[in-house]
């Protein structure tokens, strides 16, 4: 440690007014104000940019916003065709697998009569005839062979009424289709 140094004595670096003359301080003066003025002028070049990019920003922003949301609309529309059109294949595989399915089907729409009658004509499709021949009803009914019903579908015909059984509309109406 040097000897000639008083522990209490520090050192400090000279003020910038100690080092100036006073004949050049309006000269510092001026000199501050222009990088001031610099750096004013640069900040408000730069909030200009960023505000421009953010614009795009924001358009972008928006225009992926759009996009995504047609594009959730088709995925949706897809999943829901592919939803739907399992359904019908699952439905009618059933149907052809098992006639009390359709049989029961048939029961339940008979039920729906109030009128006391001896006359129901039941029409089926060809294939179901064939196998509707097989199973009693609780009902006394007559079996119709109609070619121009789809696998599945029936009509009940009272002498008052009928009731049209298509099961694509019944899908339909399941799956809010038109």
């Amino acid at each position: 440690m040097n000897q000639d140094v008083e522990p209490d004595e520090v050192w400090k670096f000279p003020s910038m007014s100690t080092l100036l003359r006073e004949e050049d301080q309006p000269f510092v003066d001026s000199m501050v104000i222009d990088v001031v003025d610099e750096n004013a002028a640069a900040l408000a070049a730069q909030q200009v940019l960023i505000q421009e990019k953010l614009e795009g920003l924001t358009l972008l922003s928006q225009r992926l916003q759009e996009t995504l949301e047609t594009l959730d609309s088709a995925l949706l529309s897809m999943i829901l065709s592919v939803i739907e059109q399992t359904s019908q294949k699952l439905i009618m595989k059933e149907l052809s697998i098992e006639p009390r399915i359709l049989h029961a089907m048939i029961e339940r729409a008979l039920e729906t009569i109030k009128e006391q009658t001896s006359s129901i004509d039941i029409l089926l499709s060809p294939d179901d005839f064939s196998r509707m021949q097989e199973i009693p009803f609780s009902q006394t009914v007559k079996l119709i062979a109609d070619s121009h019903l789809a696998p599945h579908d029936f009509i009940i015909k009272t002498p008052i009424n009928s009731i049209h059984s298509i099961l694509t509309t019944q899908l339909n109406d399941l799956f809010g289709l038109e």
